[in-house]
């Protein structure tokens, strides 16, 4: 008799997982070990540790042309407008000063969010979370129809427009609506990602380890330039 089959792990718990399999730069039993509290934290079923572990190997093992190193001989294959050539190759310069290896797939979403984010460090950090959630979005089948699914990619869309304007009555909102909120791991993902490109202050985009009553505290990024870097998108 076959084994009994666990249950069906919810979208929005699935593209967390993915997305945060390439944010991260944790090895995976590590970000398994963060996830699952996290996730479990915010009212939700969580898989086993060992099942986060294998959504976190095929999404970093899943890779496709796109996922290679960009130069600027890959405008023959994956072209950019030539408008933005002069903002991309400030901001490739930037990452590859701070040994952040940007992908093609990367790149074409700097290309893209270049015409309202004008920051390099947010560029950086927007076009890695919105890269990942391309593949996490490919691998799920399907781009989401439905509206609790459409609000975990809303709430990423108002940590951009956040950057983009510093007005957070966006945020406020798509929180308020969420059913299940993952600030943690966004926060995770975005503020540890951020702080290797700039200073911020302690609690951007997080809501500590469980969610407050209100969302008064939560305050735009104070964003200076600070030395050092990341690493690149290599995985043990």
């Amino acid at each position: 008799m076959a084994g009994k089959r666990g249950k069906k792990i919810s979208t929005p718990v699935l593209m967390l997982i993915r997305e945060q399999a390439l944010i991260s730069t944790k090895k995976r039993t590590e970000l398994a070990e963060e996830l699952k509290p996290m996730i479990e934290a915010k009212g939700r079923p969580s898989p086993t540790i060992e099942t986060i572990e294998k959504i976190i190997s095929k999404m970093r093992n899943q890779r496709d042309s796109q996922d290679n190193p960009w130069s600027v001989a890959a405008l023959a294959y994956y072209d950019i407008p030539p408008e933005v050539l002069p903002v991309v190759m400030k901001v490739w310069a930037k990452a590859l000063r701070c040994d952040i290896t940007l992908t093609i797939r990367q790149v074409k979403w700097i290309a893209r969010l270049s015409c309202i984010l004008s920051n390099e460090e947010q560029l950086i950090v927007s076009a890695l979370g919105y890269a990942a959630r391309e593949k996490a979005i490919q691998l799920t089948g399907a781009y989401p129809d439905k509206s609790e699914n459409m609000r975990w990619l809303w709430f990423g869309d108002a940590i951009t427009y956040l950057d983009m304007t510093g007005d957070d009555s966006l945020l406020r909102t798509i929180m308020k609506s969420m059913k299940w909120l993952p600030g943690v791991a966004v926060a995770e993902g975005f503020s540890k990602l951020k702080a290797e490109l700039v200073e911020i202050s302690p609690t951007p985009y997080w809501f500590g380890t469980e969610t407050p009553t209100g969302i008064a505290d939560l305050q735009p990024a104070k964003v200076r330039r600070k030395k050092g870097g990341q690493p690149d998108g290599t995985r043990g």
